[in-house]
Formats: structure tokens, sequence, C-alpha cells
């Protein structure tokens, strides 16, 4: 990659979290807080947000499941 074809970093100015942190240099106790957007969702948007999030979490929700199960079986054997 040549140095031509670089591209030179653009900040878009948007903040995902709020950096105004107690006990931080730039602190600024005047800022305002909870200043969040607004987010307008459909009824089938939301419902598509959380079976993804359900989804995502399936596996391991059924990896420890299955550890809890087969550790519950194995003292149930030995200890019987």
């Amino acid at each position: 990659m040549n140095k031509k074809d670089k591209k030179k970093f653009e900040d878009s100015g948007v903040s995902f979290t709020n950096m105004n942190v107690p006990g931080m240099p730039w602190y600024d106790k005047k800022a305002k807080r909870g200043a969040h957007e607004e987010i307008n969702l459909t009824r089938k948007e939301r419902r598509a947000i959380i079976w993804g999030a359900l989804l995502r979490t399936l596996p391991a929700l059924l990896v420890i499941a299955f550890s809890f199960t087969l550790a519950f079986l194995l003292m149930y054997l030995w200890l019987s």
C-alpha cells in the first residue's frame, strides 16, 4: 500500500459513551447528564433485536447447562 493510497482519518464526531468521568482531569461539572438520542423502533424491529440477542447467547447458555448437568450426573454416580 503506497502512501498515496492511504486515506486520512476523518472524525465523524459521534460519541458512543459519555467520557465525562468524575476524577479525571477533563471532568466538567457543568456538562449535561443523560443527553441521549431517542431511538424510535417499530415493534418488528424491537422483536428482531431481542431475537438476535437471544440467538447470540443461546450457545453459551447451552454449554453452561450441559456442564452443570454433566457435573450433577457425575456427582450422583460417584456419591451413590
